[in-house]
């Protein structure tokens, strides 16, 4: 049996791997972390990147839409953050933030987490998804496009190689 079909299907997933690499900031952490459950209001959120930003803002809503920001956001080197104006009552909550890194990138998205026992409705779309979940469905995604390009290429030498004799 050729060999071929193997190798061009590595090759192919190897030249489809991405490689990891970025000259622009990220989220590295934050206080709470995104999808969190509480027992406690938290005093402040604090989103860290892995870059210096230059200025940012943070807005905490309940699911209503109540702003529960209290004072101004403040940037200090990598680290965003608000406090918060008032104990939390339990139930959900989001903080959209903004962020402008050194190199002038802007940043942006919405940091969720819950106070106190909230109902869970089951729903399976309303689960956060990680920085580090989003990598490994995206490598999920590669070795699965390169097993199906092995098959593919393997289906087709084998067609090709009785059409030959």
């Amino acid at each position: 049996m050729s060999r071929w079909p193997l190798v061009l299907g590595l090759v192919a997933v190897l030249l489809g791997w991405p490689v990891t690499a970025s000259a622009h900031g990220a989220v590295a952490g934050s206080t709470p972390g995104a999808g969190s459950r509480l027992a406690e209001s938290p005093t402040a959120v604090r989103i860290e990147f892995s870059t210096v930003i230059e200025r940012g803002s943070v807005v905490l809503e309940d699911a209503a839409g109540k702003d529960w920001s209290g004072g101004a956001a403040r940037v200090e080197g990598v680290l965003l953050e608000r406090e918060v104006g008032a104990e939390l009552p339990d139930g959900e909550y989001a903080a959209r933030w903004t962020a402008l890194t050194g190199d002038g990138t802007p940043l942006d998205g919405v940091l969720r987490f819950s106070v106190g026992v909230v109902p869970d409705d089951g729903n399976p779309f309303d689960d956060v998804i990680t920085p580090h979940g989003i990598i490994q469905l995206r490598n999920a995604a590669i070795v699965g496009v390169g097993l199906l390009t092995l098959i593919t290429a393997a289906a087709l030498a084998g067609t090709y190689r009785r059409v030959g004799r």
